[in-house]
């Protein structure tokens, strides 16, 4: 992790399983706004976001990285994200 981080990322991941949801995104949005885009971060948030069901900030966060890395694990999981949201039971609209 860069030097310049005031959080380590493990870190931010025990105030996230500690129960400290909101420290630890307070955590992870100081470092970015701070440090800038930073690839490892905004997996981390994204993921993060994701446990909590927060899917359409989970999918920006992960857009976010796959634009510093094109092709990486980011951009499989922002399209994993998407259809998620995109998913429709039709069956359920005709009851």
């Amino acid at each position: 992790m860069d030097e310049s981080c005031i959080y380590e990322t493990q870190e931010i991941e025990r105030l996230f399983d500690s129960g400290k949801q909101s420290e630890a995104f307070a955590a992870l949005d100081k470092e970015l706004t701070l440090g800038g885009e930073n690839y490892s971060l905004l997996c981390l948030r994204g993921r993060l976001l994701g446990q909590c069901g927060r899917w359409g900030e989970s999918l920006d966060s992960y857009l976010r990285a796959a634009k510093l890395r094109p092709g990486s694990s980011a951009a499989a999981q922002a399209e994993m994200i998407a259809g998620i949201l995109d998913f429709r039971n039709k069956d359920l609209y005709n009851q």
